[in-house]
């Protein structure tokens, strides 16, 4: 879920969830984090990209400008994109204004969660805007080194690692332990895990499938996903907890440097080669074949996902899975 996870996007940092990251990876709040539907409805019968991104080329022949991006974060049935340039775009769809972002000034980071998002401004500041039933865009007014959105929560880190959560509190995800330094966060739906300076984890919120107990171990780098959460060692393997009922715990072999944890799949970059397991009733874990030794960063949510990629220079988005409300036509 969104990093910056879920769902969490900022786009110098290392992946984490939203989910939110779900996580991106902040980000969803029935069983599924970003606002998919339930397992019990019928899949899309849209077949997943299996391609690179096609050609900007009209009738005429004439190849349109790209948009370069720098950033991208998933929502639950909407997707934001941060333009090289400092402009936040939106697509796709969300009851709670999540697709209408703020242009009143120029950002440098996003994140996304079930129907909300944030991004930091020049001011570095943040400005949080679409659903506020949880007090989830009511962000603090300090200045913000880095953030992370979940499922219907929000939590920062000031200059001294010290964490601050609002919104959603429903199993305590927004209540971080007091007198504890982190380097990092992750946040889920209902939980939030956390690495601290000498990169061991530590979790709270929701516990239900095993979330929130890590393994002992040195990680480098934390995801959390709806009810699962995963981490990189210092070794460069790949460690999961929580369910597993699709397999989104069971990471294949490889050196992932990031990864990222949506509703019941995950996905890792493992030097710009990148590879999603887990379920994949809407072909959220076959990202395009094109994108294979040029992925950047990935964000995932719950029935789609999105991932930066290189193209020759310029860094393009890429979208795949469900796309029920547009949350992956790029624009």
């Amino acid at each position: 879920m969104r990093h910056l996870n879920l769902h969490l996007c900022l786009a110098a940092l290392p992946l984490a969830a939203w989910p939110f990251a779900i996580g991106g990876c902040a980000i969803v709040l029935h069983e599924d984090p970003c606002g998919s539907p339930d397992d019990t409805n019928p899949p899309d019968t849209d077949e997943p990209d299996d391609t690179s991104p096609p050609d900007d080329t009209g009738e005429t022949g004439e190849t349109e400008p790209q948009t370069v991006w720098s950033a991208v974060a998933t929502g639950g049935t909407f997707t934001c994109g941060l333009t090289s340039d400092g402009e936040i775009r939106c697509w796709g769809a969300s009851d709670g204004g999540a697709d209408e972002p703020p242009t009143d000034q120029t950002y440098s980071a996003i994140a996304a969660g079930e129907d909300f998002a944030c991004a930091l401004g020049d001011d570095r500041h943040l400005s949080c805007w679409g659903d506020n039933g949880d007090q989830q865009t009511e962000a603090p007014t300090s200045m913000v080194t880095s953030f992370w959105l979940g499922g219907a929560h929000a939590c920062l880190l000031n200059r001294e690692g010290a964490p601050t959560c609002w919104g959603s509190n429903s199993d305590g995800q927004a209540t971080p332990p007091e007198g504890v330094a982190f380097a990092e966060l992750a946040l889920g739906t209902r939980h939030t895990c956390g690495r601290l300076e000498d990169g061991s984890v530590q979790c709270w919120g929701s516990n239900r499938s095993g979330e929130g107990t890590p393994p002992e171990g040195i990680f480098s780098a934390i995801t959390a996903g709806s009810s699962h959460s995963c981490g990189v060692l210092d070794d460069g393997s790949t460690v999961c907890w929580g369910d597993d009922a699709d397999g989104q715990s069971s990471p294949p072999g490889g050196q992932f440097t990031t990864i990222d944890a949506g509703f019941k799949f995950t996905c890792g970059i493992d030097g710009g080669h990148l590879s999603c397991w887990g379920t994949n009733r809407d072909g959220q874990s076959d990202p395009p074949q094109g994108l294979d030794a040029q992925t950047i960063s990935t964000s995932i949510t719950g029935g789609h996902a999105c991932a930066t990629w290189d193209d020759s220079g310029e860094t393009r988005i890429a979208c795949w899975g469900r796309n029920s409300d547009g949350q992956t036509d790029v624009p």
